[in-house]
């Protein structure tokens, strides 16, 4: 409430509701209830492998992760950090990669925090 006059948000205005009456002003962009409630697009595919982990050794801009079934895999993140799409990661920290392997190497373009395993995705191997 200010000066007397109450504001109120509804579907599609905005009421000033005051002593002398009431006034409407539209909201832009004015949606009907169903677009509120309709569901967002699908997220597009992932391409290239997807494994979620924990990180087991550290050497500059490589890691070691260990995968749910104890196998490692070594994961050079240095493209992830370049565009911005890496954390910065520690030992003992869950992560979740996404990229291509190469020699044995995932070379990743996406690496991220996670929480435990029982929240981990299904691995995606390429």
């Amino acid at each position: 409430m200010n000066r007397g006059v109450a504001w109120v948000a509804g579907l599609g205005a905005l009421l000033a509701m005051a002593c002398g009456g009431i006034a409407s002003a539209p909201l832009l962009p004015a949606r009907s209830p169903q677009e509120l409630v309709e569901a967002p697009p699908p997220p597009e595919p992932v391409e290239g492998a997807v494994l979620w982990g924990t990180v087991k050794e550290l050497s500059g801009s490589t890691a070691v992760i260990a995968l749910r079934d104890n196998r490692t895999v070594n994961v050079d993140f240095s493209e992830a950090q370049k565009s911005g799409r890496a954390i910065i990661p520690t030992i003992g920290q869950n992560v979740v990669v996404n990229g291509k392997m190469a020699d044995g190497t995932l070379r990743a373009r996406l690496m991220t925090r996670t929480k435990g395993p029982a929240t981990w995705g299904a691995d995606q191997p390429e």
